[in-house]
């Protein structure tokens, strides 16, 4: 009898083991479809995931990207834990309850991203530093440079509003801050996600993000989380 016990409870926790990274791989994969970045997936220890997943309802969790990018955005690390997760099944869309979010865009980060969107005077913007008394940032070097101010717009997506821009050979606001907003409002973050906390430390750009009664495309392999 104890011998049939001990093969049991061995057998569930197998199950439970291969069951959770089988669910933890899924989800990493749809996140690098989401955002282009890889990241680490935890689900919730309790209660067990071979009951969460009977139930067809996730208690929590939780994703860590790898910081490279989220899509255009580059150095952006973000940590996200969901809650109440439904995945789709059988055809049928699914669904987020609710999910916080915080991130940091790096200034290198930001320097990368700001030199992608306008690839001709971004080639100047070789130095980057940040001024948290005033929430802005300064890319160039010493004989141009380009100020930026992080600011989040009414979607709930971060933008970069070009404060000023001086020296030789860089392009004036009028025409920098178009090419910027084509290029940042492809930028959209996944599941929903926006900002309701934006600050400018020395390190670059921290925000909170928060969404809630998030829908999943029934086919989440196909067309990855929504990202707006």
């Amino acid at each position: 009898m104890g011998g049939t016990v001990l093969l049991v409870v061995a057998g569930l926790i197998g199950a439970e083991v291969l069951v959770r990274n089988h669910a933890e791989s899924v989800v990493a994969d749809t996140v690098k479809c989401a955002t282009g970045d890889t990241s680490t997936v935890s689900f919730a220890t309790m209660p067990p995931i071979l009951w969460q997943a009977a139930r067809g309802t996730y208690a929590s969790i939780r994703i860590q990207t790898s910081g490279n990018r989220i899509r255009g955005m580059r150095g952006m690390p973000v940590v996200i834990d969901l809650h109440d997760v439904r995945p789709a099944a059988k055809g049928s869309a699914g669904s987020v309850g609710s999910a916080e979010a915080s991130l940091t865009w790096s200034l290198d980060g930001i320097k990368e991203t700001l030199q992608a969107a306008v690839p001709v005077a971004g080639k100047l913007l070789t130095d980057v530093t940040a001024s948290p008394s005033d929430g802005t940032i300064r890319l160039g070097n010493f004989l141009v440079s380009v100020t930026v101010k992080p600011k989040t717009l009414a979607n709930g997506t971060i933008a970069l509003h070009v404060v000023r821009t001086t020296g030789p050979g860089l392009a004036a606001v009028e025409t920098l801050q178009p090419a910027l907003d084509a290029y940042m409002a492809k930028q959209t973050l996944p599941l929903g996600l926006h900002a309701d906390q934006l600050s400018v430390t020395d390190r670059g750009v921290n925000a909170h993000l928060t969404s809630a009664n998030v829908s999943l495309p029934a086919d989440a392999g196909k067309d990855c989380y929504p990202t707006n």
